[in-house]
């Protein structure tokens, strides 16, 4: 029904020159049921991970046949999450406290349900929610100017239309852009959570928006080990920020309507993959001494970072250096066997170092479509040992390669899975 509801606005709005998006209706089902679930739906999860579900938040690899047959197979239905509930029963979040009683809950509920609007406490009545005790928590207005500065914002654009709205010099034709200008139009369609992961914003306003100027430049060096070898890029990202504004470091934003942490990462790494030659630049609005960076990114920043994360290493560079992609030229890899397999091919491998295995044609599969690549297209410097091979494999941006899990199962005609991998090392060009 949902589907239906939407191809049928998606028609007739592009009549009307509507440029009309919309989620895809199954992951939205599945959000709505897991954001109102109990912990008996956890079976579920591991069931639909037997049944070979992976990377669901793309909406090219979530199977709706999947996730109901691992419902199914659990004796759940799903639907029963979405119904109406009785709100005197104990909801699966009632142990969960926000210091809010869940009676104020169902109050703002109610008058939801009625059209009533809640008055801002903090210009008008309390409305009695019970999160301020009027001592030590209080409501406070927090001072945009100290967002700005936060946030290295220098003249914002929105300061000259709250001058005008101020001096009562605003009108609604003033607050409405002209056609075209710091607009961006986007496709019409499905939109998928691919599309929130953007790094950069590429539309609005970035023109109007200054920037505190970039006056350092720092490089790192950092290991990705143990159980730190599941983290995203994405989520690597996260990490780093939230430490380094732990340490108070004045990290440069990018600049537009949604500005970013300003750092670029080296390559990514495949998700599984350890590291101990991971790269990193920063860029600062203000230039440290060496020493103070050495103390706050070599010892302090280490302690705040999760297990597996560390910092092995720093340097000042010119603001003007290439990134790390650019001038990252080789990998070197260490695969380490978890089992006995490795050892009972490993003589013959050891015969002529892998040699014989360069020339196969390994297959791959990338969105959908399958290609061959030569083997020893993509490594060199093969050494194989008793108990662990290493390979490199040069690095350039945008030539096609393989996966080191690949390479891995071409060399030793075993899965992967039977080794633990981790990049040794990362030449750079000077």
């Amino acid at each position: 029904r949902t589907i239906e509801i939407q191809n049928y606005l998606m028609r007739e709005l592009k009549r009307c020159g509507v440029n009309f998006r919309y989620h895809n209706a199954f992951s939205t089902f599945l959000e709505g049921v897991f954001a109102r679930a109990d912990r008996s739906l956890s079976k579920v999860i591991v069931k639909a991970y037997q049944l070979g579900a992976r990377l669901e938040g793309w909406t090219e690899k979530l199977s709706e046949e999947l996730w109901m047959a691992a419902f199914d197979e659990c004796g759940i239905d799903p639907h029963r999450y979405l119904m109406e509930r009785d709100t005197e029963r104990a909801l699966p979040w009632d142990h969960i406290s926000c210091d809010i009683p869940k009676s104020y809950f169902l109050k703002e509920w109610k008058r939801a349900t009625a059209s009533r609007v809640t008055p801002d406490c903090l210009t008008q009545s309390c409305s009695s929610c019970g999160a301020c005790d009027y001592d030590a928590v209080r409501n406070e207005l927090f001072e945009r100017t100290r967002s700005e500065t936060r946030l290295n914002i220098v003249d914002p654009p929105w300061n000259r239309i709250i001058d005008a709205r101020e001096r009562g010099a605003l009108t609604v034709e003033q607050l409405t852009p002209a056609a075209g200008i710091g607009v961006k139009r986007e496709r019409p369609g499905r939109y998928d959570l691919k599309e929130y992961l953007r790094t950069e914003h590429g539309g609005g306003y970035s023109e109007e928006s200054e920037a505190l100027p970039i006056r350092q430049r720092v490089r790192l060096r950092y290991q990705k080990v143990d159980s730190a070898r599941y983290f995203s890029h994405f989520e690597l990202k996260s990490i780093f920020f939230r430490q380094l504004r732990r340490c108070s470091l004045p990290i440069a934003f990018t600049r537009g309507f949604n500005p970013k942490p300003k750092m670029l990462f080296g390559p990514p790494l495949q998700l599984g993959i350890a590291s101990e030659a991971e790269y990193l630049d920063l860029f600062l609005t203000d230039s440290w001494s060496t020493q103070l960076l050495q103390e706050v990114l070599l010892h302090k920043i280490n302690s705040l970072m999760p297990a597996g994360l560390m910092v092995l290493d720093m340097q000042e560079l010119d603001l003007k250096a290439d990134a790390i992609q650019n001038v990252t030229t080789n990998m070197r890899y260490r695969a380490v066997p978890l089992d006995s397999q490795y050892s009972r091919m490993a003589s013959e491998l050891m015969r002529d170092q892998g040699r014989t295995r360069l020339e196969i044609e390994v297959k791959k599969v990338r969105k959908g479509k399958e290609s061959g690549i030569r083997l020893g297209k993509c490594i060199e410097n093969v050494v194989v040992m008793p108990d662990s091979m290493s390979f490199d494999m040069p690095f350039s941006s945008g030539i096609a390669t393989l996966k080191p899990t690949e390479v891995v199962s071409a060399l030793t005609n075993l899965p992967s899975e039977s080794f633990d991998l981790c990049k040794i090392a990362s030449t750079l060009a000077a």
